[in-house]
């Protein structure tokens, strides 16, 4: 397990993202009040982030060195073979910040590499599979180090994820909306199914941006006529299922969940 010091040091720095500070003190909240998770003197704070760490709820993130919430749940079906990594994220509506697009690159990693697992399906958490980058990260970047340490990690997971599919079959599962970089990670995928009611676009133009994670190459390349993939992002068109599968983005449309 993660040494109690280490969560000491983590929650009196005060390098909880505001999702965990929240967690920990509904963790607290009982017949006493709430105590302040930077209390040294209050152990129940630690052993409440040792429990989330435990769980597997909380993870260390290496690069900006924090603890942040597990944003996938994954899954290895040993007796079909089938790795499932889903995007648990519902508050965001799925939405990726950095430390969500390190934990798909290691999730992905780990799949190709697992013996047990022979195809991956790739989906989303409620009625949303990913509705794009995270926009209140994207208003924090600065400089163009910062901007361009973004646009490559995200490049690097679409990449990571049109890679593995060449080792094991990648299901791209909309089981909801998929927008900007949600879109472009399902269309590295060697398969794209959806449900009816899912919705998906490049819509990075609306913000005077270009989609900036591939989908500028990949969308034209999947779409029956090139004009069309061109077409959509440059007006940042949003089509159903049904019209993404008559464009060739879509694969397979199936009926709603019940």
């Amino acid at each position: 397990g993660v040494p109690l010091e280490a969560i000491a040091e983590a929650i009196l720095k005060e390098r909880i993202p505001d999702l965990l500070r929240v967690r920990l003190l509904r963790r607290l909240q009982g017949d006493q009040a709430m105590v302040p998770v930077t209390d040294r003197r209050e152990p129940a704070a630690f052993d409440a982030l040792a429990e989330l760490v435990r769980s597997g709820e909380v993870l260390f993130d290496l690069e900006s060195r924090q603890w942040v919430p597990n944003y996938l749940v994954e899954h290895v079906n040993e007796t079909s073979g089938l790795g499932m990594i889903r995007v648990n994220r519902p508050e965001a509506r799925n939405a990726v910040n950095p430390p969500a697009l390190r934990q798909l690159a290691a999730a992905f990693t780990r799949m190709r590499r697992d013996p047990r697992v022979t195809k991956i399906v790739f989906t989303g958490t409620d009625d949303i599979f990913v509705a794009g980058a995270d926009l209140k990260f994207s208003a924090t970047i600065q400089t163009p180090d910062e901007k361009r340490a973004w646009l490559e990690l995200g490049q690097g997971v679409t990449n990571l994820i049109e890679a593995t599919n060449k080792d094991k079959p990648v299901i791209a599962a909309l089981n909801g909306d998929a927008y900007g970089g949600g879109l472009e990670m399902a269309l590295a995928a060697g398969v794209r199914v959806a449900v009816k009611k899912a919705k998906m676009g490049l819509t990075e133009t609306r913000l005077g941006l270009i989609p900036a994670w591939g989908g500028t190459q990949r969308l034209p390349r999947k779409t029956k006529r090139v004009w069309d993939g061109v077409e959509m992002i440059a007006n940042a068109r949003i089509v159903s299922a049904q019209q993404a599968s008559e464009r060739g983005i879509v694969d397979k449309v199936v009926e709603d969940p019940a």
